[in-house]
Formats: C-alpha cells, sequence, structure tokens
C-alpha cells in the first residue's frame, strides 16, 4: 500500500513477506495474524476467500450482544491495532507478538470506556476485553 506511494521500499507484507500487501492481505488473510483472529473472533474469523466487508460482516454478527457503536467501536480499535503493529515491523523493525497486539486492542478500548457516554452499555465491551485478554 505505502510502497505506491514511495514510503516503503518493498511491496511485500511485512508479516510473511511472501505475498504482495494489500489491504485484504493485511487485515484478512495474512497468515501471520491468524493466531490473531482465532483469539477475537474464534467462531468466525476471516476465511482465505473472504474480503473485508466479509471479515466486517461476520464480525458484526460475532458480536450481537453489543450496540452497534460499541462493536464498530471494537471493529475499530482491531483494524487501528493490527495497522499500528505493521508500521512499528515496517518503520521500526519492531516485530510485536499477537499477545502484545491483543493488549493494544484492550487497551484502546478500556480508554474508549472511560471516554463513554454514561448512556452506552459498555459492560457486554468489558467482559469481551476480559475473555480475549
Amino acid at each position: 500500500m505505502l510502497h505506491r506511494l514511495g514510503c516503503v521500499p518493498s511491496p511485500d507484507c511485512p508479516f510473511c513477506l511472501g505475498h504482495t500487501e494489500s489491504i485484504v492481505h493485511l487485515f484478512v488473510r495474512c497468515p501471520r495474524l491468524r493466531a490473531l483472529w482465532d483469539i477475537v473472533s474464534p467462531s468466525r474469523g476471516p476465511r482465505s476467500d473472504d474480503d473485508l466487508p466479509a471479515l466486517l460482516d461476520g464480525l458484526s454478527r460475532d458480536l450481537p450482544h453489543m450496540h452497534k457503536r460499541v462493536r464498530n467501536t471494537v471493529i475499530l480499535a482491531l483494524l487501528w491495532s493490527i495497522w499500528k503493529s505493521r508500521n512499528r515491523m515496517v518503520f521500526d523493525a519492531v516485530h510485536m507478538p499477537t499477545a502484545r497486539v491483543i493488549a493494544l486492542i484492550v487497551d484502546h478500548l478500556r480508554l474508549w470506556v472511560v471516554r463513554a457516554s454514561p448512556r452506552v452499555d459498555t459492560g457486554p465491551l468489558l467482559a469481551w476485553c476480559q475473555s480475549i485478554s
């Protein structure tokens, strides 16, 4: 993705180095992230033939007990944390193990809970965070 803009020298995925990096590969098909998806969405996770909309739809179905806004926050935290992990690998040569990416996701979501409106039911979100950490 950033290779086309001249920001990084190689078009390869920084996690698996055998595939060209794309949005679908990075967020859905990269084998290096399989363990992450198995933890955050064990009943669904991405499949090799999924695209990003199919993944997002599957994640939404996997979190039915959460209000739509909370569920969207979870999905954004997942994608943002994967992106941050990717950037640490590309720009800082720092490999973030799956457990650290999970911790980053949970940290983002717990911070969101602190800032959430008192009217938002954050109980299911906190329970989900507990289940993956």
